[in-house]
């Protein structure tokens, strides 16, 4: 494997790399996970991935040279818990392992890592029974065209499956649509109780950490955490405001101010910068 690494510095060492897509076909910036990329990322390209695949397959070896011992190999692939429903027949015993997912398409044992980053989505699937498998790479945000593809061989390499695979994956497109539209606010939203400015200011949760609400030219913006990860506040009734993100696999949510009396803040024994809290 040549042109991989688990560092994103990889993915710059020559100009033929993809760009990432938002699920409107935009380009989104890549995502750094180098914090974490043991456990989160891989660069790499078809020709190393399929190399990867080979070795995985014949249970270690590549180019008649042991790359792994066979155990090893079998230790990857064991189900180690089962995790629920899962795979393209919805085998009620997918379970998870090293770093793989396996189930059962028909009668035979599939094996299985997917994942994704902003603008980017992947499919490694091994039948070690057969010693075929797939890699299937989307440069785009949100869509199965993966699962379409790994379905489609699916059926052609291990025969057929009795459903209609496809339309079973454009209506999982549709719920991952749904997963990032913003919601709309609802038919008897209120107006805004307070001036803009009396939100703004800085919040401390024990869950969340802190938060802090800015005012600026382009609305009322947020920021999370010590990294300070940004959203935005739009208004949706009352003092509840709808919090969303730049990043399309954060999902909004609704985000209530708290109006704190005089008396109760007293009587709490602590001030803070803004008149309101959330809830």
């Amino acid at each position: 494997m040549t042109r991989s690494g688990p560092t994103q510095a990889e993915l710059f060492k020559d100009a033929n790399r993809v760009a990432a897509h938002n699920i409107d076909n935009s380009i989104m910036p890549y995502e750094n996970v180098d914090k974490f990329s043991g456990a989160g990322a891989v660069v790499s390209t078809g020709a190393d991935i399929a190399r990867w695949m080979h070795v995985l397959l014949t249970g270690g070896l590549f180019g008649g040279k042991r790359i792994l011992a066979k155990a090893t190999v079998t230790e990857i692939f064991a189900a180690s818990m089962v995790q629920g429903i899962g795979g393209p027949l919805h085998d009620p015993n997918d379970s998870a392992g090293l770093g793989c997912e396996s189930y059962h398409f028909l009668r035979y044992r599939v094996i299985e890592k997917n994942g994704a980053l902003n603008g980017v989505r992947t499919i490694v699937t091994l039948i070690p029974e057969r010693n075929i498998g797939i890699a299937v790479f989307a440069n785009k945000q949100l869509t199965t065209f993966p699962e379409a593809v790994r379905a489609e061989f699916l059926e052609r390499e291990l025969g057929p499956s009795g459903r209609d695979l496809q339309a079973q994956i454009h209506e999982e497109q549709k719920a991952w649509n749904g997963l990032v539209a913003l919601p709309k606010p609802p038919a008897d939203a209120k107006p805004v109780a307070h001036d803009p400015d009396a939100f703004t200011g800085h919040y401390f949760s024990a869950l969340y950490g802190p938060l802090s609400v800015v005012r600026s030219d382009v609305g009322i913006g947020v920021s999370f955490g010590d990294q300070k990860y940004p959203g935005k506040l739009g208004h949706w009734s009352g003092d509840t405001f709808l919090l969303s993100f730049d990043d399309p696999d954060v999902t909004p949510g609704l985000l209530t101010f708290g109006v704190l009396t005089p008396s109760r803040i007293f009587r709490r024994g602590r001030f803070r910068r803004s008149s309101l809290s959330p809830r």
